[in-house]
């Protein structure tokens, strides 16, 4: 049994890199003990089975075409061209004297439209076409996220099943140290004081269970609603908490930050900014606003041709502005771009020392502080029943024991969520199958 992670068939290079970084491979063994076997057709959950249902059913992922539907149609309305306009003006009728009625009656009827100078229409195309690739980068990123927390409560399941077993055997401990003092009660050999003690350790270890429970109910629903369920149809959620993945290199890891989602933003930003900045160029050359028509004068009962043209004066004047906040937005996204880096190794850095804290910590709770634990409780087991120690040493050990199994689930759930965080700050997997 391992937690390892495998790779999911993609329909894209990003997916197949969203689906490596986020698949914990649960493997199916790893149930917990002290759940049903089943209560739905779904049965015992998997890690790629819970990234699956969301990719399919979640409404946030779900909304990703329309969202892409409403850019692209911002793209083909930039690219359309200025609308021609119809007029039409009627002068000199419905006066007085020569004026009256229409005689002098003179009716222009005239096509407008404006001359878009300096490739305008061209730059304003670019800019939306770079807006929709920014959504689709942006979309990426919260794909990643959302597989990510996907990835975040499955394993808070697999956390909670394992809690719920520590705590029903806390509750089988304490029910047979109250069965073992209540022997030596009624045998006289304890005082009535132990016995107590032992109901009161009963009492508050069978609560213990009930709460475990309650959170493990919580955790499922939450898993389940990410893909719209609200009552979830899976028993259990499949994983060893216990099997760590093998660790790539902090130098492999820093190498693989290069496809963080955020820092992939910052280049589609910058093709957006210099896009901008193209535009914000090609403001600088005025429009023409041009009218063409015919003109019918009544008094002459003639017609003739008109032409108008009007060119706006100062515009590259008026665009200076525009341009030097373009040019500044562009140069001070590099800086934004350092920074993010300079953080993200930050970030980086201080999740591998807590993977490397967390994988100690789980060694020697789980290998000599755990076996020393398992003999003292053996030890104070054997001594009470022979009447040689007291019923609080043998609470003590047992309390003991527990403590030292609660801690090393605490200490594997931290590995695995730091594992996770590398994993969506890196973009891709960083473990092996079979480690």
């Amino acid at each position: 049994m391992f937690l390892g992670f495998h790779r999911v068939p993609p329909s894209s290079r990003w997916c197949r890199r969203a689906a490596s970084m986020c698949v914990i491979a649960w493997t199916s063994g790893a149930v917990a003990q002290n759940l049903p076997a089943d209560n739905g057709p779904e049965g015992s959950l998997s890690l790629a089975r819970a990234i699956e249902l969301t990719q399919a059913h979640n409404p946030s992922l779900a909304a990703f075409p329309l969202e892409s539907d409403a850019a692209g149609a911002a793209v083909d309305s930039a690219a359309l061209r200025p609308p021609i306009s119809v007029g039409a003006d009627l002068e000199n009728f419905a006066g007085s004297g020569e004026a009256a009625g229409t005689k002098s009656l003179e009716a222009t009827l005239s096509l407008s439209t404006v001359l878009e100078l300096g490739n305008k229409r061209s730059n304003r195309r670019s800019l939306a076409t770079r807006e929709l690739e920014r959504l689709d980068v942006e979309q990426q990123a919260r794909r990643l996220d959302a597989l990510a927390e996907v990835a975040r409560r499955h394993l808070s399941v697999v956390v909670a099943q394992e809690q719920v077993n520590l705590a029903a055997d806390d509750t089988v401990l304490a029910r047979q140290a109250l069965d073992a003092v209540s022997r030596r009660v009624s045998a006289g050999a304890s005082a009535e004081l132990d016995r107590y003690g032992a109901q009161t350790r009963l009492a508050r270890a069978e609560l213990d269970e009930r709460r475990t429970r309650s959170a493990l109910d919580a955790a499922r629903v939450k898993l389940a609603v990410l893909w719209g369920e609200e009552r979830p149809r899976f028993a259990a959620a499949s994983g060893n908490l216990f099997s760590l993945p093998a660790l790539a290199s902090l130098e492999q890891l820093r190498a693989s930050l290069d496809r963080n989602p955020d820092l992939l933003r910052f280049a589609s930003e910058a093709r957006v900014r210099e896009a901008a900045l193209a535009l914000a160029r090609a403001q600088s050359r005025p429009d023409i606003d041009l009218s063409a028509g015919v003109r019918r004068l009544e008094d002459l009962d003639a017609e003739a041709f008109v032409l108008s043209f009007s060119m706006p004066l100062g515009s590259t004047r008026r665009s200076e502005p525009a341009i030097r906040g373009a040019q500044s937005d562009l140069g001070r996204l590099a800086l934004e771009e350092r920074a993010a880096r300079l953080e993200l190794y930050g970030t980086l850095y201080g999740l591998s020392r807590a993977l490397d804290q967390a994988r100690d910590a789980l060694t020697a709770l789980r290998g000599p502080v755990l076996e020393q634990a398992l003999k003292a409780l053996e030890q104070a087991q054997r001594g009470y029943r022979a009447g040689r120690y007291a019923y609080l040493l043998l609470a003590d050990a047992q309390t003991q024991l527990l403590e030292i199994r609660r801690e090393a689930i605490t200490a594997a759930a931290e590995y695995h969520l730091a594992a996770l965080e590398i994993e969506r700050l890196t973009g891709e997997s960083m473990t092996r199958v079979g480690n």
